[in-house]
């Protein structure tokens, strides 16, 4: 029996949290500090030179720990088996009350659980960042320190990986209730959620076995100084709304109020036009709130707007209450009449700001979920040819040279039937009597008595009956065979209760022992079946093979003949002339039609992960496996969990992009295995490497020549039936790689594909894509983009494989070119639909370089210009509406910055439904099961994207209604300096206008004026009585200014553009762009606040702290002591960039320009996101409402002077349609997959008013306006 909880201890406690209880300290008993007051005898032993001590500490009861930089050991150690009810499945979260004394020192620990220094382990530090630990951090990471003169409430929840089929998993960190750094990890995360498994692995086997509070693993870790109270360890992951019951059950009523309105409390929309949403409680209903509007009247006591004349500025108070306290936080809003529309946007319709690239919108197929075989690949047949595998080590037992351990053969899975009266043979099989290795498809079986086998189709692990079936379709059947004596094979097909639903096909096999291919056609009729499952005109059945003794049988197929290009497709000119040449080119027609509506501009494939190989060698995606006659393509394994028939193979696809009208963009393996998976495998050198360069030299012959005679791979193409060459321009050299290993092999590769197309295509245009990691946001990102602009310095050697032993080799960095900017760069991230809102601008901040043309005219330099493809995209919002919406915002900002943004495409494209869960990843495009299609949003969301784009972006201006007139959004704010990690000395400043030179504001400091952000960053805010000029309107100015860093890790802060909440000045709601010099650890750059937030450092593992992609490339190293000069232009030339740089000034002056950045500048309308583009025929305007109201809209259109024509209507433009993607009230959040389609676009004809137009945007709604000549 296990000791009782001691209940008495804290009486709000609820029943429920007991039962998840591993150990709880209260540390409230002087006589036992250690005692765990949980019932299950996890006492802690008290330990270090000053053992901890239980006292009152600021009005509550805790555990002192003595420790601190420099001072004697304090600490607790509690029992090695302190988590052996956590595991994998359940998860684990740590809550604890922090007082931290002393001077912060980073390392101090307030637990750490684990094994040793070397790990695995679990920590979180008096500076909030929390660590799960194996082979590398994985952190929840807070960015800032607890306070050391109050109580602080932490909580640090794990969510378990659920032994590897939970999509995301990974730490949350919860300080005070508010989620302050989310380090959840989703499934293609830069090999980090492979790393969390590993660490949650270690959890589960028991391997967290030295567990202490107060303590570090490491020895020279300094001990926790400070207060700890009320510790508690759950073998679960707690939610926020728990995590919140456990902070009101100690706080007073009064505190709670204030962490409310802190941090819980949400703005009221600062435009009212019908409804204002306010929340009537706060903390999972901790705190009540009650609104009060003034003037009164003007809403009504359900917040919907009274019909008023004029726009109305409202007072909105917040007045917070729990118990007897109060407190309250006043807003001001403007009401908006109807008739009046407070958004008005002015489309520049002959003014161009940028060509729109040609293959902006396209797609991505990977073979996830099911994709491929049993999917769009038509074939019904699963394991055809009785070649279904699985590797003998597909783990990190393939050791550093990745080596195939071999397969594992399950030549007769989802073979049902008489399958003990059929034996396996290897040898002799079709691949040999083809004239191809046996190794190819070495297995087919052979009768030893007469058989019936069966096949249900592509069924999921329940077996149930999968092929779809047709009344009265026809199939067509095929199958290799083989007999020494006469025999024969009779084939019929039934439904799903064993019942004939065809007439029997009668092979007859001659004698003789020698392989050959028999057809059949096989039509479907129910005649003589009463009660069939043919009320349906679909329905699941299955294959029945009847074999006479010594019968040998191999390669068996079924396919419909409805499927796409059997016929002439309306939608594309060469989809039946690649079905007639390519008796393999089997897609199902609806799963193709969907794809054709889109008009998608390039599709990219294989993959994805499963282009690179997981493990070992073997499983690379070798595209010269996947050509030829299917019976002799060699088979593989699908990294998410099934077999590959290479069925669907790089012809298919090359014609599928053909038949779609898309540019082909192939991904292939770069000599470097997935490193999510296999980071510990050397990368392919020597033969090995040249295999694999060969592979893509070869693929461009394949592709593109017409040498029949001399090519191999021209000649295979030919007779696939496919003599003219396919239009290949895109090459993707590698997946979500990242670091030396990658960038080594990287210019190798680039420079012998170019070297090929040199020799054998001169001329010819090609364009490499590069890749950087598989976030956005995370270090891999960050190297990735530091070498491709050609500043990385890299290891001088590295050990590479050739498949068989490793070896070392000397690295000559940038040996052939100085810097890879001629690629594209392929960037992923899945993230929520906070990130993506807050990202819109993201390509703002991509340093554009610019060269004259030959007219003088400023031109994009495609070869130095950063450019990017989007390969992989979407909200994690589960194909909600507003999952799509936070997407459609997205996508307008790829349009608005198209001059970088060249492609991108979301991610996954499919999804196949699955009655065994075995789904790889949602959210997804298309859903689909055998038989139908489901749209999601996001596809309509693609879908209009890709059919409403023009060739140009137009200039847009933007203007919202401010008390009661109309203001132009454009960059404005004022400026002030701060310092950040240390003491600042600056020695003047200097700000003036960039219209006519007029010297706003000019300060010396003859003695310095020194900033100290030591603990927090203090800022200096030139106030307008200060300046007279420094509001929140100022605009188009530049800064210059002198200081001196007094610390090392101090940061020089130079902001500009700063609007701050009414009130007090709040860092935590401002919106300011801050220019940083000399940060140690990471350079110099530019911070971007919107109302607090830097949308950068949201997601799973972001470690990033600039905007940009040269936010890792300004790495010079300024120290204490250096004088530098700043220069900061808000406004540049245009009043649309914004340009930084610094000096470090000397005895003779100023030196080198340094940290240059030159950035897009305009304002951030977070209420619409809008662009517009135009072609030869059309105005496209998109408007974006990502929020829960109407927002009414004008729009003008200005001609260049043109005016509008004389019958009033739109000049040149004479119909205006709208698109609009909405859904009904409640059916935003509503996940819209297997389910038919309830969300739909829908389409209407839009009045005309000379040259304005008036529009009402429904809350979470996409809305296209078209206006044809």
């Amino acid at each position: 029996m296990g000791e009782s909880m001691d209940k008495g201890i804290y009486k709000h406690m609820k029943e429920e949290e007991y039962s998840n209880l591993i150990a709880w300290y209260p540390f409230d008993d002087a006589d036992d500090p250690g005692k765990d007051a949980s019932g299950h005898g996890q006492h802690a032993k008290l330990c270090g030179d000053n053992v901890p001590y239980i006292s009152k500490v600021c009005g509550s009861m805790g555990a002192v720990f003595q420790g601190g930089e420099g001072k004697g050991s304090s600490y607790l150690e509690l029992p090695q088996d302190l988590l052996s009810k956590a595991d994998d499945m359940t998860g684990l979260s740590i809550s604890a009350w922090i007082k931290p004394g002393g001077k912060a020192a980073g390392w101090e620990r307030v637990f750490d659980f684990g094994h040793s220094d070397k790990g695995p382990y679990l920590f979180l530090t008096r500076s909030l960042r929390g660590i799960c630990y194996a082979d590398s951090d994985l952190p929840a990471d807070a960015g800032k320190q607890a306070p050391s003169g109050e109580w602080t409430h932490v909580v640090m929840s794990i969510t378990p990986t659920q032994n590897g089929t939970a999509s995301s998993a990974g730490p949350r960190l919860y300080v005070n209730g508010e989620l302050a750094a989310d380090g959840i990890i989703s499934q293609t995360s830069s090999g980090n959620y492979k790393k969390f498994r590993s660490f949650m692995d270690m959890l589960s086997k028991g391997r967290l076995d030295h567990n202490y509070i107060g303590r570090s693993q490491f020895e020279v870790d300094p001990y926790y100084e400070g207060a700890i109270s009320d510790l508690r360890i759950y073998n679960k992951s707690l939610s926020q709304e728990e995590v919140i019951d456990l902070l009101c059950q100690r706080l007073s009523d009064q505190k709670i109020l204030d962490i409310a309105i802190d941090k819980f409390l949400k703005k009221p929309a600062d435009m009212i036009t019908d409804h204002i949403s306010l929340q009537p409680s706060l903390m999972q209903d901790k705190v009540s709130v009650r609104w009060d509007i003034k003037p009164q009247g003007i809403i009504d006591d359900c917040g919907n707007l009274k019909s008023i004349d004029k726009p109305v500025r409202l007072d909105v108070t917040a007045v917070l209450s729990r118990g007897d306290e109060r407190i309250s936080r006043s807003f001001r809003s403007v009401a908006v009449p109807r008739g009046i529309a407070p958004y008005e946007f002015v489309v520049h319709t002959d003014e161009k700001v940028l060509d729109i690239s040609r293959t902006l919108f396209g797609l991505f197929f990977e073979d996830i979920n099911h994709s491929a075989d049993g999917g769009i690949y038509a074939e019904l047949v699963q394991n055809r040819s009785f070649e279904n595998f699985a590797f003998n080590n597909y783990n990190a037992s393939s050791t550093e040279n990745g080596l195939s351990g071999g397969r594992t053969y399950k030549p007769l899975e989802y073979w049902f039937g008489d399958t003990d009266k059929v034996e396996v043979l290897d040898k002799g099989g079709v691949s040999s009597f083809l004239g191809y290795s046996n190794d190819n498809n070495p297995h087919y079986i052979r009768a030893l008595e007469d058989a019936a086998i069966i096949n249900r189709g592509y069924c999921s692990e329940n077996h149930e009956h999968a092929m779809a079936f047709e009344d009265k379709g026809i199939y067509q059947f095929s199958i290799y065979a083989k007999s020494e004596n006469s025999a024969a094979i009779e084939v019929v097909l039934q439904d799903d209760k064993g019942r004939d639903v065809s007439t029997a096909a009668i092979i007859d096999i001659p004698a003789g022992g020698t392989w050959d291919k028999y057809t059949r056609k096989i039509q479907i009729s129910y005649k003589g079946i009463a009660d069939t499952t043919s009320k349906s005109p679909t329905f699941m059945g299955q294959l029945v093979l009847r074999i006479s003794k010594g019968c040998c049988v191999d390669m068996v197929s079924l396919v419909t003949e409805n499927v796409w290009g059997a016929v002439a497709e309306p939608d594309s000119v060469s989809a039946h002339d690649n079905f007639n040449g390519n008796p393999n080119y089997r897609l199902r027609r609806d799963i193709m039609k969907s794809l054709a509506d889109m008009h998608p501009s390039f599709i990219r494939f294989p993959g994805g992960c499963i282009s690179e190989g997981s493990y070992t060698w073997d499983n690379v995606y070798d595209w010269k496996d996947s050509v030829g006659d299917i019976a002799i393509r060699k088979e593989n394994v699908n990294v998410w969990g099934y077999n590959m028939t290479m069925g669907l193979g790089y012809m298919e696809y090359f014609q599928m992009a053909e038949d779609l009208g898309a540019e082909p963009l192939p991904v292939m393996a770069c000599g470097v295995l997935c490193q999510a998976r296999s980071d510990y495998v050397n990368p392919a050198g020597g033969k090995l490497r040249d295999k694999y360069i060969a592979n893509f030299t070869d693929l461009i012959d394949f592709a593109i020549s017409t040498d029949f005679e001399n090519n191999k791979w021209a000649d295979i193409r030919k007779k696939m039936g496919h003599e003219q060459p396919f239009g290949l321009h895109y090459l993707g050299v590698g997946n979500e790689n990242w670091g030396d290993e990658f960038f080594a092999n990287f210019e190798i590769f680039y420079h012998k594909i170019k070297e090929h197309l040199d020799e054998y295509y001169p001329g010819y245009p090609m364009t490499i894509v590069s890749t950087a990691g598989a976030q956005a946001d995370d270090d891999a990102y960050k190297i990735g983009w530091q070498f491709l602009c050609g500043r990385h310095k890299g290891v001088s050697s590295y050990m590479f494989t050739d498949g068989e032993k490793s070896f070392e080799e000397k690295i000559d960095w940038y040996k052939y070119k100085g810097d890879y900017l001629d690629t594209i760069v392929d960037e992923h991230y899945y993230r929520s639909n906070e990130y993506l809102l807050e990202n819109v601008d993201r390509y703002n901040y991509y340093q554009r370089t610019y060269k004259l043309d030959e007219n003088g005219h400023k031109v994009i330099d495609e070869a130095k210009s950063p450019k990017v493809f989007v390969g992989e995209y979407a909200s994690v919002d589960k194909n909600t509406l507003k999952g799509a919406i936070a997407e459609a915002a997205t996508m307008v900002g790829y349009e608005r910055n198209s001059d970088v943004v060249r492609m991108a495409s979301t991610a996954p494209l499919f999804n196949q439904i699955s009655n065994d869960g075995t789904y790889r990843w949602t959210p997804d495009c298309i859903w689909f099961d055998k038989t139908r299609v489901y749209r999601t949003p996001t596809y309509f969301v693609q879908k209009l994207f890709m059919t409403n784009l023009g060739t140009e972006l137009l200039k847009l201006d933007e203007k919202k209604l401010s008390g009661n007139n109309m203001s132009e959004l454009k960059p404005h704010g004022g400026f002030c300096i701060s310092a950040s990690n240390g003491r600042v000395k600056f020695l003047n400043i200097n700000v003036t206008s960039n219209i006519d030179g007029t010297v706003y504001y000019h300060k010396e400091y003859p003695e310095g004026l020194v900033l100290d952000g030591s603990t927090d960053t203090e800022y200096l805010v030139f106030t307008d009585a200060e300046t007279g000029l420094n509001t929140e309107d100022l605009s188009d100015y530049s800064i210059e200014l002198r200081a001196v860093k007094l610390d090392d890790m101090a940061v020089i802060e130079v902001g500009c553009g700063l609007v701050v909440a009414p009130g007090d000045f709040d860092p935590t709601r401002m919106s300011l762009m801050k220019y940083c010099v000399g940060d140690a650890g990471n350079g110099t750059g530019l911070k971007v606040y919107k109302d607090g937030i830097e949308g950068y450092t949201l997601g799973d593992y972001s470690s990033s702290v600039y905007a940009g992609n040269l936010r890792a490339c300004h790495m010079e190293i300024v120290g204490a002591g250096c004088e530098v000069v700043v220069r900061v232009n808000y406004g540049g030339d245009d009043g649309r960039t914004i340009t930084a740089s610094y000096e470090i000034a000397g005895s003779k002056g100023v030196g080198t320009v340094l940290g240059d950045i030159v950035y897009k500048l305009e304002s951030y309308n977070k209420d619409i996101f809008a662009s517009a583009t135009k072609d030869a025929e059309n105005i496209y305007l998109k408007l974006v409402n990502p929020a829960d109201t109407v927002r009414d809209v004008h729009i003008a259109f200005d001609h260049g002077g043109s005016g509008p024509c004389e019958d009033g209507s739109i000049c040149k433009y004479h119909k205006a349609q709208v698109i609009v993607l909405e859904a009904d009230k409640g059916q935003e959040d509503v996940p819209n997959v297997n389910v038919p389609e309830t969300i739909l676009p829908r389409t209407y004809d839009l009045s005309i008013n000379g040259d304005c137009l008036d529009i009402s945007l429904k809350p979470w709604s996409l809305n296209i306006i078209r206006l044809k000549k």
